[in-house]
């Protein structure tokens, strides 16, 4: 009888990050905003990890990397808005 063991490196989906965005910035990629050293090809709790600011509503957004025996620690990118205003 042969018993085979295999030990995989854990999944890495970083540390918590933050951004503030004003509503007219450019659309920015959330990972890039992940703390630590994250392992690419996981999902975000809300769309693709794109984050738009004229459209998409500030809040966390979680990354989840891994299979279902091996996976990381969710973290998670919290997005916020510094508002401009304009006076006339």
């Amino acid at each position: 009888v042969d018993l085979t063991v295999r030990v995989v490196q854990s999944a890495n989906a970083g540390e918590d990050g933050s951004v503030t965005l004003n509503e007219d910035d450019e659309p920015v990629n959330l990972f890039d905003y992940l703390g630590g050293n994250p392992d690419e090809g996981g999902t975000w709790s809300s769309g693709n990890g794109s984050f738009d600011p004229a459209i998409d509503e500030p809040g966390n957004y979680t990354y989840t990397v891994g299979t279902e025996s091996c996976k990381s620690r969710p973290n998670k990118s919290r997005v916020s808005y510094r508002w401009r205003y304009y006076y006339w």
